[in-house]
């Protein structure tokens, strides 16, 4: 008898745009803006609302010249603003904004300069604006947002959301907005707060509003809780993620086999018959 072994190899697709074949969820447009150009950003979908990936103003004389058609004043330094939190404050969460660059305030950076906004439009139908959801590793992608995002957030004592990828698979998390009541002492002084946990490891508390945060981590994990707790109606927006599961689940292993290597895009295993 006669045993032959064979090689299955199981290779799966680890990014996806789309919830199905015709619905983009994620876009991105580029636009500019020089000097004190009005901007106007605008979603042409009804149902559909901003959202805010980048956003940076910059006195950069080579990008001012090559974009806006003039040459700046010279300056001894040039510099960079990242303003996504005071773009986020007009424009986030609605259908259309408008607003001149002088408009942006507070920001480190200023002078002649050029704005760059990376954004997009998004289907509420696309977003989860309820508290207390179990996200299943079926659903590859979409947004978070707290209930009254943009305006205002409510008393929310009890607030989570739990990613939950299949065995094998990771989840990519990115705070595009975040607006919270501050605090005058330290992270562990916020009364409202947010909290993320890869797993059951906590890997971010902070409250108030800080650009630094608004980042994309990486879980370790294939679970992602997201926590907001807040004690009181607050007129600040609250906060916006986008979440996207990656990687292949990992598959049920053949009958009279074993699985030989695996990484987050494919899978090899050994069948003896």
């Amino acid at each position: 008898m006669h045993r032959c072994a064979f090689l299955v190899v199981a290779l799966c697709c680890s990014f996806r745009l789309s919830a199905s074949s015709n619905t983009v969820i994620r876009e991105e447009t580029d636009v500019y803006a020089c000097h004190d150009e009005p901007v106007h950003l605008h979603c042409q979908t009804k149902r559909n609302t901003l959202v805010v990936y980048q956003a940076t103003f910059s006195t950069e004389s080579v990008l001012v010249s090559h974009r806006c058609n003039f040459d700046p004043i010279p300056r001894n330094e040039s510099c960079s603003d990242d303003v996504r939190l005071v773009v986020n404050r007009k424009c986030s969460g609605i259908e259309s904004c408008k607003f001149q660059i002088s408009d942006l305030v507070p920001r480190e950076c200023y002078g002649e300069g050029i704005l760059r906004i990376t954004y997009g439009c998004i289907s509420r139908d696309h977003v989860i604006q309820f508290c207390n959801v179990n996200i299943n590793g079926s659903t590859a992608e979409g947004f978070i947002q707290n209930p009254g995002y943009p305006d205002y957030y409510p008393t929310l004592l009890q607030c989570a959301w739990t990613i939950n990828a299949n065995e094998g698979q990771r989840v990519l998390v990115s705070l595009l907005d975040m607006s919270i009541q501050p605090t005058t002492g330290t992270a562990s002084d916020c009364r409202d707060y947010l909290q993320i946990f890869d797993g059951n490891v906590k890997v971010m508390h902070s409250c108030g509003q800080d650009g630094n945060f608004l980042h994309s981590f990486e879980s370790i994990s294939n679970i992602v809780r997201i926590v907001f707790k807040s004690h009181d109606v607050w007129p600040s927006r609250g906060i916006l993620f986008y979440y996207r599961v990656l990687g292949c689940a990992t598959l049920p292993v053949p009958h009279h086999g074993y699985l030989v290597y695996r990484n987050v895009s494919m899978a090899d295993r050994k069948s003896v018959v």
